[in-house]
C-alpha cells in the first residue's frame, strides 16, 4: 500500500510550485467496527440511519463472547450460533409470531429483552463505542425518483459515517476496519457491494482524505452475511431503536425504545438546512437535530 507523505501545491502569491507534507500518524491500535443500516417510511418523509459499533481487536473476542452468552441464557436449549438476534422479528408481534425461536416470546418477556441488552451495552468498557448517522428527507412522488433518492441518501450517510470514524480513529493512532451487514442474500462468506467499494475508494482519491486517515492504512469496508457477527447483532439493536425513535418522535407517538439507554453515543445528522451537525450524547439530541420539522 502506498501512502502518500506530501501533496504538490501552487502557492497563491508568488506561484511556486511547493509540495506540502501531509499527516503522518504512528498506528498504536486497531478496531474492528460493525455496522448496520434501516429505513423507515413516515407518510410522505424518509429517514435512513447508519450504526457502527466498534471495538479494540484486543477486547473483541470478549464482548463477542459476552454477547454469545447472552444469547445462551435467552434460548439455553438453542446454540447462540443457530440464530440471530434482529429487531425487525423480534419486536413487532405479528413477526415474531412467524419466527421459529421468537415466537414463543411474549410481550413482557421482549421488553424485558431489550431492557437487559441495554445493559449489556452499556456494561461495556470503554474500549467499546458507538457511532450514529440520520437523515431524513421528503421523498418524490415519482416511484423511480424515489429509487434513486434513496440511493443517494445511503451513499450520504455510509461515507459520512465511514469518514467520521476513521477521523476520530486515526486522530489516536488507531486503525478502524468495517464489517457490514449485507443487504444481499448470499452463501459467500464476504459479498461485494459495488456501491460501497466505489464510494470508499472514490474517497481516497480526494487530498482530504490523507488529512482524514492521517497515514495510516484504512482496508477496505467488507459486507457479510446478516447477522453472522456478534458484534453486528448489537449494530442491527442500535439502528432499530434509532430508527423507531425517529419514526415515533415524527408520528408524535410515546417512546417505547429509548437511545439513552444506549450510554454515549456519537450520533451525526443531516438536518433540514443541509448541513451535517454531530454531537457525543447519552440520549438522541432530537431538538439540536430535527427540532424544526
Amino acid at each position: 500500500m502506498w501512502i502518500p507523505i506530501r501533496a504538490p501545491a501552487e502557492c497563491p502569491g508568488c506561484r511556486t510550485d511547493l509540495m506540502i507534507p501531509l499527516p503522518n500518524e504512528k498506528q498504536k491500535a486497531r478496531y474492528s467496527f460493525f455496522g448496520d443500516e434501516a429505513f423507515r417510511d413516515i407518510d410522505t418523509k424518509r429517514l435512513l440511519t447508519y450504526s457502527l459499533v466498534g471495538t479494540n481487536r484486543v477486547r473483541l473476542p470478549e464482548v463477542e463472547e459476552a454477547i454469545r452468552d447472552f444469547k445462551s441464557k435467552l434460548r439455553p436449549s438453542v446454540s447462540p450460533e443457530s440464530w440471530r438476534l434482529h429487531m425487525t422479528e423480534i419486536w413487532p408481534e405479528h413477526a415474531r409470531k412467524r419466527h421459529h425461536i421468537f415466537r414463543e416470546w411474549e410481550p413482557g418477556f421482549v421488553e424485558d429483552f431489550a431492557e437487559r441488552f441495554f445493559e449489556l451495552i452499556r456494561g461495556f468498557d470503554e474500549a467499546f463505542v458507538i457511532y450514529n448517522v440520520s437523515g431524513i428527507y421528503y421523498a418524490s412522488k415519482d416511484k423511480k425518483r424515489q429509487r434513486y433518492e434513496r440511493k443517494q441518501a445511503r451513499l450520504e450517510a455510509y461515507s459520512t459515517l465511514l469518514m467520521a470514524v476513521i477521523y476520530a480513529a486515526t486522530k489516536d493512532g488507531i486503525q478502524p476496519s468495517f464489517v457490514f451487514d449485507s443487504e444481499k442474500a448470499s452463501e459467500a462468506n464476504t459479498v461485494i457491494h459495488g456501491w460501497a467499494r466505489d464510494t470508499f475508494h472514490g474517497s481516497q482519491l480526494y487530498l482530504l482524505y490523507a488529512f482524514l486517515s492521517r497515514g495510516i492504512e484504512i482496508p477496505e469496508p467488507t459486507f457479510v452475511s446478516p447477522a453472522s457477527r456478534p458484534c453486528l447483532e448489537v449494530a442491527d439493536f442500535v439502528s432499530y431503536v434509532v430508527a423507531r425513535y425517529c419514526f415515533r418522535k415524527l408520528k408524535k407517538q410515546s417512546i417505547d425504545l429509548d437511545p439513552k439507554l444506549l450510554g454515549p453515543v456519537y450520533y451525526l445528522a443531516f438536518v433540514p438546512d443541509g448541513d451535517v451537525v454531530h454531537s457525543m450524547s447519552t440520549g438522541y439530541p432530537w431538538e439540536y437535530f430535527f427540532g424544526r420539522m
